[in-house]
């Protein structure tokens, strides 16, 4: 009798032990540890995910939101140029401005190898044509860029300056992330040229808003210093974020003169 008892223990144990074990294997490996139709659901959906990444939509999405963010800094930054008292701003808004103009051009061409229209829809690009530029570039842009360049038309003196530089440093440390993150992830290929060929200028712009910054806020190329070894953290491999975009974004950009500063206007 004991030996039975034994033997049934032993049994139940050994079973709990087996279950135990297949549990945790489940939990450290999911993957493993779903059926063939979860797993092939899951790939469907990535594929699927995959394919609007690349689609028509994706694209002319982050194609509107680059020629935005394009012409807000175009705008913005031929405003403050022409006011601003301030030599090391006006000399900043006048690079901002050129840069960004490139940026279009560069974003146009892209547009025309992607099949789109970077000012929106096709049928509205003739009656754009006809139009002054500036109002073109208002069109362009979404409705946080133009309120956010309202708000700066409303401003001047040292108060404009501040205002200019603190919201350029804000919006180009996300494009700079947005952008990083397009580079290295972004499935359409001329979005991810453009994002590729914006970093570096999105870099430069904001190390020299940060210099600007100083002659308020001391600690400013300081905490210029901790972002970029963040971002360098960020670059290294193995730390990427998986796949897709982020359109900056940030994007972006939107591209957010990127694909990615977005529809949130950074």
């Amino acid at each position: 009798m004991k030996r039975i008892l034994i033997s049934a223990f032993t049994i139940a144990a050994t079973a709990c032990f087996s279950y135990g074990q297949a549990q945790q294997q489940q939990q450290q490996d999911p993957v493993r540890g779903q059926t063939g139709a979860q797993q092939g659901a899951a790939g469907q959906q990535n594929q699927q995910n995959q394919r609007e990444e690349m689609g028509p939509e994706h694209v002319q999405k982050c194609i509107r939101e680059a020629a935005s963010d394009n012409q807000f800094e175009i705008q913005a930054g031929q405003f403050i140029e022409q006011r601003s008292q301030n030599q090391q701003v006006k000399q900043f808004a006048q690079r901002l401005a050129q840069d960004h103009q490139r940026a279009e051009q560069q974003l146009q061409q892209m547009a025309q190898q992607a099949g789109q229209q970077a000012g929106g829809q096709n049928q509205q690009a003739g009656r754009q044509n006809q139009q002054p530029a500036g109002q073109q570039g208002t069109q362009q842009m979404n409705q946080v860029h133009q309120a956010k360049l309202q708000e700066l038309q409303q401003k001047q003196g040292m108060e404009l300056d501040r205002a200019f530089i603190f919201d350029q440093i804000g919006g180009h440390e996300k494009d700079v992330l947005v952008a990083m993150y397009q580079s290295q992830h972004e499935q359409n290929p001329q979005l991810k040229q453009y994002a590729q060929q914006q970093l570096p200028v999105l870099e430069e712009h904001l190390r020299m808003a940060r210099q600007i910054a100083e002659q308020w806020v001391p600690q400013a190329r300081q905490a210029g210093e901790m972002m970029r070894g963040q971002m360098r953290d960020m670059q290294r491999p193995g730390t990427g974020t998986g796949n897709g975009t982020g359109g900056q974004g940030a994007g972006g950009q939107g591209t957010g003169g990127t694909t990615g500063r977005n529809s949130s206007g950074r």
